[in-house]
């Protein structure tokens, strides 16, 4: 037999009391019916991407490196990373500061860039680093060039 209140009509706060269990309930039930479908593919991309880190856990940085970016971008690199010293700045111009450029950046630490702005007219100032930096992801890859060739360049004929 139901409650009654005070005027002798059932209470309704139970009945809103069981909908709101109901509609926990079925809120967690939607949640773990969610987790199990998704249990299956979590595992199956698990297993491949541990399979492909075993395969290639020999392999040399360049290696790892050259299946990620391209070999003509290592090959590249390597001529950059072998004129700049590790404790030089270099040159980094406005015109090939494009998001592939982040990544040729990060490559080359801990060699500090240096924005090249505004665009050079004339002569390198006093104190210029040596070397100006051309970041590229397609091929030929990254460039290094000497800062006077560079404002040469960009002066014209």
């Amino acid at each position: 037999m139901p409650r009654t209140g005070g005027t002798g009509t059932p209470e309704r706060w139970e009945h809103r009391r069981v909908l709101r269990l109901l509609g926990a309930l079925a809120g967690l039930l939607a949640y773990a019916a969610f987790i199990l479908f998704q249990i299956g593919p979590a595992f199956d991309e698990a297993r491949q991407r541990l399979r492909h880190a075993i395969r290639n856990a020999r392999d040399t940085e360049d290696a790892a490196l050259s299946r990620c970016r391209s070999p003509e971008y290592v090959a590249a690199l390597s001529k950059v990373l072998e004129t700049i010293p590790r404790d030089a700045a270099y040159y980094f111009p406005p015109d090939h500061y494009v998001p592939s450029g982040q990544f040729v950046r990060f490559d080359l630490a801990p060699r500090r860039p240096v924005l090249l702005e505004p665009f050079p007219k004339g002569t390198p100032p006093a104190g210029a680093p040596r070397w100006v930096v051309l970041a590229r992801m397609s091929p030929p890859g990254p460039e290094v060039v000497e800062t006077a060739e560079y404002f040469r360049r960009r002066a014209g004929p």
